[in-house]
This record gives C-alpha cells, structure tokens and sequence, in this order.
C-alpha cells in the first residue's frame, strides 16, 4: 500500500470540510490540532473518514494520544504498512 502522507492527510481533510484543509502545511505537522483550530469533534470526523477510505482501524484511547497531525500521519502510516 501507499504510504500515507501530508498530501493524503490534507485530501481527507478536504473532503470532510468541502475544501477547506485550513493551515496543513509542512509547518503544522507538530502543531497540536487544537492550535491549528480543529476541535475533537473535527479530528474525530477526520478518523472516521480515514477508517471509511483506508484499511486501518483507530481506537478511541489511540486517537486521544494522535494530538498533532505529524503523529496522525505516522499513525496511519505505520498501519498501512503493516496491512498492506
């Protein structure tokens, strides 16, 4: 499988907000989601997507700890790798 990278991130994002990915640059992958503006409920829309999309799985606890998008990237990432 692909690996999952800030392009794919960003297109997710699109697609839940209608095109809006907000401040996902190289520069916001060590941001906490909080400071880029995103709320839980965003972050969680964004996993259930990425769930729908992708073959990866994402549990509750494990997403409480995914706080940054570079940690969420690697996350996703990490897993595909393994099932793919």
């Amino acid at each position: 499988m692909p690996a999952f990278t800030l392009t794919e991130f960003r297109q997710v994002v699109e697609k839940c907000f209608q095109g809006e990915a907000g401040p996902l640059d190289g520069t916001a992958l060590d941001a906490s989601f909080s400071d880029l503006g995103f709320d839980s409920l965003m972050v969680y829309e964004i996993t259930v997507r990425i769930q729908d999309e992708y073959p990866v799985e994402i549990s509750d606890d494990e997403l409480d700890e995914l706080r940054t998008p570079g940690a969420f990237i690697a996350f996703v990432d990490a897993r595909l790798s393994v099932s793919g």
